[in-house]
């Protein structure tokens, strides 16, 4: 049974008919007016996610706002669904996550007064507010939405493997489970499952090798977080990592050109792996404060640090969360390799700051920046200052002194902190006893030691005064004999 064709009008690629004479008489009553509007908004739609991918991000949100009036005046709650999607979108890539997570409620909303809802659609919307909830490190809620995504788009495929032969009319649908596992394969990063994360983006790279070229911008996306993979301890291979990162930054520069996100977030991806390599090699987190000299892996580190970071403000300004991401970085890096800390405390400063103006005071990433700047000062010997940013982060993660986290904080660390603060009030009240002893035999010996002039002195003096009394008497003695003489006669 041959299956039937639909058209598409031409301009507007909204309306489809049965046939010439159905598509002419639409036209006529009202699809010309219509069709003029549709126009407009498609092309206010295309220029937006033009913008939004370049990342500017003022002129996406007036072509979307442009869009969502159009589809008002339309009363398409299809594409209003679509321009509150595509709003909520550029709110996050601003990290306004709470002002994001609103306009995907409304899409949410939008779309439901549809009478036929596109399920495709529906996992856009998913997708979006699990990138989001992502962003905020709530990885229960993120997984949430991505699995019901994944789970649409596998219902509308139905049993139409990649082996199939109309697998090409699933095109679209199959590179859309390929994102969906993509997605997951990124919380499953997050979330230190290195397993399910390898699962999934292994199934996401068989799909789009399927239908993409290996120099596709989606394709980059996938290397990045397979050298994510390999830059993890379970699986660490440095050499790799960097291959992919390499490979990945070729074909982003390509596509967007050097001052782009993406490059920022490869170029931190390629310090990190340096990194890495530097601390397999030398890192020793009790060794004494002296600053360390760069080998080439440790410049070539620091310069792509300072990139990502020069990119990142110049794109998404000083506040932004991902610039918090890459200070809490650097300052990783000077901290552990360089033992710079005072540097390193200060570009932690920098992203608790920013965390906080983004997450507010109670959020995981600011305990887990607390808990770098506790180790800053444990390094240095601070121990009572290290213990006071221990105690805020567990508090902040809910988690006891005593326990620690695993692969985080390790209580051994905690106890050093103790030790330390007890050994220097030790020190402290002993120093106090050798200066107060010290003080008290220097007075003792200004009591009993003077100088020999001194005593000199202090002879002659005496002497003076006791031969001037001497005089004084025998003179006295001298008047009165004088008067008993006088009294006689």
């Amino acid at each position: 049974m041959e299956e039937k064709k639909f058209y598409c009008c031409e301009k507007c690629k909204s309306a489809y008919y049965c046939s010439p004479e159905c598509q002419k008489y639409d036209w006529e009553n009202g699809h010309k007016e219509n069709c003029k509007r549709m126009h407009k908004l498609r092309k206010y739609n295309k220029k937006g996610t033009k913008y939004s991918e370049i990342y500017e991000l003022e002129d996406a949100t007036k072509k979307y706002n442009k869009s969502l009036k159009a589809a008002k005046k339309l009363n398409d709650h299809k594409n209003i669904a679509k321009a509150y999607r595509h709003l909520g979108e550029v709110q996050m890539k601003l990290g306004k996550f709470a002002e994001a997570q609103n306009y995907f409620d409304t899409s949410l909303k939008e779309l439901s007064k549809e009478d036929h809802p596109r399920q495709h659609d529906v996992a856009l919307i998913y997708d979006s507010m699990g990138d989001n909830y992502l962003k905020q490190a709530k990885l229960d809620l993120a997984h949430q939405k991505y699995e019901l995504s994944l789970e649409i788009r596998q219902q509308l495929v139905g049993d139409k493997t990649l082996n199939d032969s109309k697998r090409d009319k699933f095109r679209d649908t199959h590179l859309l489970i390929a994102k969906s596992f993509f997605n997951l394969g990124c919380l499953y990063l997050r979330s230190r499952d290195i397993d399910m994360a390898k699962l999934m983006l292994a199934k996401c790279k068989r799909i789009q090798l399927k239908f993409l070229n290996e120099d596709h911008p989606d394709m980059a996306s996938t290397y990045v977080k397979f050298a994510l993979i390999y830059g993890t301890d379970q699986s660490f291979d440095g050499e790799v990592q960097v291959f992919y990162l390499k490979k990945a930054l070729y074909i982003t520069q390509t596509k967007f050109g050097e001052n782009h996100p993406s490059v920022a977030e490869i170029y931190h991806n390629l310090a990190h792996a340096y990194h890495k390599l530097l601390e397999k090699d030398h890192y020793n987190c009790f060794r004494p404060n002296e600053q360390v000299e760069l080998d080439s892996r440790g410049k070539k580190a620091l310069k792509y640090y300072e990139k990502s970071i020069k990119i990142y403000i110049n794109v998404l300004g000083e506040n932004h969360p991902d610039v918090a991401f890459a200070y809490n970085s650097i300052g990783c890096f000077y901290g552990a390799v360089v033992k710079n800390y005072n540097k390193a405390i200060e570009y932690m400063h920098k992203a608790v700051q920013i965390e906080i103006n983004a997450y507010g005071e109670s959020h995981n990433e600011v305990g887990f920046s607390y808990i770098n700047i506790g180790n800053f000062f444990l390094w240095q010997k601070e121990y009572r200052k290290a213990l006071d940013y221990y105690e805020k982060a567990c508090s902040i993660l809910k988690i006891k002194l005593t326990t620690g986290l695993d692969g985080v904080l390790d209580p051994e660390t905690i106890h050093i902190c103790k030790l330390g603060i007890l050994h220097r009030k030790k020190e402290q009240n002993r120093q106090k006893k050798i200066e107060s002893n010290q003080a008290e035999n220097a007075s003792d010996h200004k009591k009993m030691e003077k100088k020999p002039e001194d005593l000199s002195n202090d002879w002659i003096s005496i002497l003076n005064n006791e031969n001037a009394h001497d005089s004084n008497r025998k003179k006295k003695k001298k008047k009165n004999n004088k008067k008993k003489k006088k009294k006689k006669r």
